[in-house]
């Protein structure tokens, strides 16, 4: 493997070729075992990008939630004192 190509890879992808360097046994079904990591370290990495987006997402609705329940309750507030004052 090359200097360069180790540098630009990030870290968590480093491993990965370096197990594609090891000499494998055609009968050991090394390429398969290979593949399966791709698409493990792939599908995981989906998965990290969906909750990330899932957080942010929620986030965003418990922020215009809290937004909507204090207008709501300056409103209420102020028809308390409204009130208030007719008493």
């Amino acid at each position: 493997m090359s200097r360069n190509t180790t540098n630009s890879k990030t870290p968590s992808m480093r491993w990965i070729q370096q197990v594609r360097t090891l000499p494998s046994d055609p009968n050991s079904n090394d390429f398969l075992k290979l593949e399966y990591l791709d698409v493990n370290l792939n599908n995981s990495r989906k998965l990290i990008n969906n909750i990330n987006q899932l957080t942010k997402n929620v986030k965003e609705y418990v922020d215009d939630v809290d937004l909507q329940v204090n207008g709501n309750l300056i409103q209420l507030k102020q028809i308390q004192r409204e009130l208030d004052w007719l008493e």
